[in-house]
């Protein structure tokens, strides 16, 4: 009698990574950083105006990418900057 063969279990298709891995803050260092609140954040969360977080797997744990953040302040700086140059013309 021939032996079962099975097939290995299909293999979840994970999203590419940069090189480094991403650092990952909690909420007290996110509104630290962006001065906003809880509500402010979370709110800018439902508009889409603000990174979502991430899972860390326990419970209700999350962390948002501090790439994402610093992004999103980046951005901050660029929307008022090109709002005074626009103003100043």
């Amino acid at each position: 009698m021939r032996p079962h063969f099975h097939a290995p279990a299909a293999t979840p298709v994970l999203p590419a990574v940069a090189a480094s891995p991403a650092a990952l803050e909690r909420k007290p260092s996110v509104l630290r950083r962006t001065g906003l609140s809880n509500t402010a954040l979370y709110s800018a969360m439902s508009r889409c105006e603000f990174p979502r977080p991430v899972s860390l797997g326990t419970g209700r744990a999350v962390a948002w990418v501090e790439s994402e953040v610093s992004a999103w302040i980046v951005a901050r700086v660029a929307e008022r900057d090109t709002r005074a140059s626009e103003a100043s013309q």
